[in-house]
């Protein structure tokens, strides 16, 4: 306790001179979490048409970044939309309404959730600083809460990229027959995703070696899903690569 008074960070460990003892004084939540998360939204939309052809489009942008100031924490979507309306006779008519949606997310290689990286930074212990004297990520604390910026830092990514696609297409004949309208309707809708998940192993050092491992052994994987909703089926492909061996998943 008299050094954390004398304000004294670190001594090396007599018992160890390869480690050190810490007496970490800096608040390791504001160094990974930010106070706020800034958000941005932009929306462009145009409409015309003449007394055969109408049409509005719309262009739109939703940003916000995530929860931790290092690391890959954000969320990007960006919206499409086009209605289009044409008379083609006098009896035939075409009504189309089209939505594309793509959102790209990126959040680090392991989850926030239960006892993930919020939990390790916010209850573990910290004792420890982020970073040794010299400036490498600090091991000496095995499992503790510096591990949280180490992880965000140099642990990989788990990015997912989304895309929505809406249609409907009304084609209407009218007035054939005074007073009979008939109407055929086409939608369909596809969901594509693709999800990369990589897994890097982070080195935390004592002294003057690594003494400490993240995410031991590296690991890569890719996983693309199509679900047609018209059909209600999913079908996806996935691969896995870990210490050099390559697993391939289909369905």
């Amino acid at each position: 306790m008299q050094r954390i008074r004398d304000n004294i960070p670190y001594v090396v460990n007599p018992s160890d001179t390869t480690r050190y003892i810490f007496y970490n004084q800096e608040d390791l939540i504001s160094q990974v979490v930010r106070d706020y998360t800034p958000m941005q939204t932009h929306n462009l939309s145009a409409r015309g048409g003449n007394d055969k052809t109408n049409f509005l489009i719309s262009l739109g942008y939703y940003g916000k970044q995530g929860t931790f100031k290092v690391g890959p924490d954000r969320l990007d979507r960006y919206n499409l939309r086009l209605n289009l309306g044409t008379q083609l006779t006098k009896h035939l008519s075409l009504d189309s309404r089209i939505a594309y949606t793509l959102q790209q997310q990126q959040s680090p290689s392991v989850g926030t959730d239960g006892g993930g990286l919020v939990y390790q930074v916010y209850r573990l212990r910290t004792r420890y600083p982020i970073f040794t004297p010299e400036g490498r990520l600090n091991g000496g604390a095995g499992s503790s809460a510096n591990n949280t910026y180490a992880l965000l830092r140099e642990g990989g990514y788990n990015n997912i990229d989304r895309n929505f696609f809406d249609g409907v297409f009304t084609f209407t004949a009218a007035n054939f027959v005074k007073g009979l309208k008939l109407k055929a309707v086409l939608g369909q809708q596809y969901r594509f995703g693709a999800r990369e998940l990589f897994s890097r192993t982070v080195e935390l050092w004592g002294r003057f070696t690594p003494i400490f491992y993240l995410n031991n052994p590296n690991s890569f994987s890719r996983t693309n899903e199509l679900y047609d909703l018209a059909l209600g089926k999913t079908s996806f492909t996935s691969w896995q690569v870990t210490s050099g061996k390559t697993t391939v998943l289909k369905g």
